[in-house]
């Protein structure tokens, strides 16, 4: 199996542990809806406030 198809078959319905994502602060989400031949597919993107989890000094 490829990656690609390992992708496709296991990322399908997979969500963010929501206790998870509260260790994180969050400056932005996006919700995008990607048109794909096999359907729609909705994609979150999170965005961190890198400042407060100290990366960016």
């Amino acid at each position: 199996m490829s990656d690609l198809d390992r992708i496709r078959s296991q990322a399908i319905g997979q969500e963010t542990n929501k206790e998870f994502l509260k260790l994180y602060p969050i400056k932005e989400h996006q919700e995008l809806h990607i048109k794909t031949r096999h359907g729609m597919v909705t994609v979150h993107l999170y965005r961190p406030f890198a400042d407060a989890l100290g990366v960016w000094g």
